[in-house]
């Protein structure tokens, strides 16, 4: 890949990835408006209606309460007490609310009535995009994000991911089976929810970061581009070993010369780390050996 087109995804990834999502939601609501979606939303509807069952339906029940109004105003609730850190807790309780009220408002604006006549559940309301996918989407994920800044192991944080990241897939399906939602308000759900979070979070970096937030990052920054100039990939989540192994290095280099972290070089490649390692070797033998002018000098001068 191009360096500078590498260089530039790199640096607008989350914007991307923004644009991607939004253009697909007014993609999935230009086509609801204009009923183009409606006969594959009715087949999948119909695919989930067909495996229900007595026992199957009172664990969708229980699936799709986990994004329920009630359960996301409980979890608030508990997360504003449990959690310590009260505006790391402020952020998360106000990211769900936010999202709930953009889901109310594209509701407003979509007024997609719900497929009725499948529903096996009590709601109210439109249809379109689906408030518990995008409340699945939005208060998962952040956990799924929370985690994986934490301290914990690996293991722990791998496996908290996968539960969570299965809630979200399971959540929406659900909405599916008890026929109050179709697929387009589900896909839509998780799109804005995306949208949602890239953007939140961009916005609380950018202007609601406390000093010592901002003082931490600056930190991470400096050992990153420090990591970088050393010619070293640095990654976002280092294992326990990988950081003692880096802290170690850092302590090292920073009792030599200012000078010798010039002689690293960022190497793209494996080839190229290899070259430029053959070259070291023999410049360096190079200047070890003495040419054939400084062996007729030494020999006149010993004569």
């Amino acid at each position: 890949m191009n360096k500078k087109l590498k260089s530039f995804l790199m640096t607008y990834k989350r914007w991307l990835v923004v644009g991607a999502c939004s253009l697909a939601f007014l993609i999935l609501a230009t086509l609801v408006k204009t009923n183009a979606i409606i006969n594959a939303d009715m087949a999948v509807l119909h695919f989930f209606v067909d495996m229900r069952s007595e026992p199957f339906t009172i664990v969708q029940k229980i699936i799709t309460f986990l994004a329920s109004e009630v359960f996301m105003v409980g979890m608030c609730l508990i997360i504003l007490i449990v959690v310590k850190d009260k505006r790391k807790a402020i952020k998360i309780v106000l990211c769900v609310a936010f999202s709930a009220v953009l889901n109310y408002l594209l509701k407003d604006i979509m007024k997609r009535p719900r497929p009725v006549d499948f529903m096996i559940v009590d709601e109210k309301g439109y249809s379109f995009p689906s408030g518990h996918a995008m409340a699945s989407m939005t208060f998962y994920a952040m956990l799924i994000y929370l985690m994986l800044k934490s301290k914990n192991k690996k293991s722990i944080k791998i496996t908290f991911s996968c539960v969570c990241g299965a809630l979200i897939f399971f959540i929406g399906a659900s909405r599916l089976y008890l026929g109050a939602h179709f697929l387009s308000d589900v896909l839509a759900g998780y799109l804005m929810s995306v949208v949602f979070l890239l953007v939140y979070e961009y916005v609380l970096k950018r202007f609601f970061m406390s000093e010592e937030e901002k003082e931490e990052l600056a930190k991470k920054e400096q050992e990153k581009n420090k990591a970088k100039s050393l010619g070293f990939f640095v990654l976002e989540f280092p294992t326990a070993e990988q950081k003692a192994f880096m802290d170690e290095f850092y302590e090292k280099e920073a009792q030599k010369d200012e000078e010798s972290f010039e002689d690293y070089k960022i190497l793209d490649d494996k080839e190229t780390r290899e070259d430029f390692l053959k070259n070291e070797e023999s410049e360096r033998g190079k200047q070890d050996l003495p040419n054939a002018t400084d062996e007729i000098k030494i020999d006149k001068d010993s004569k």
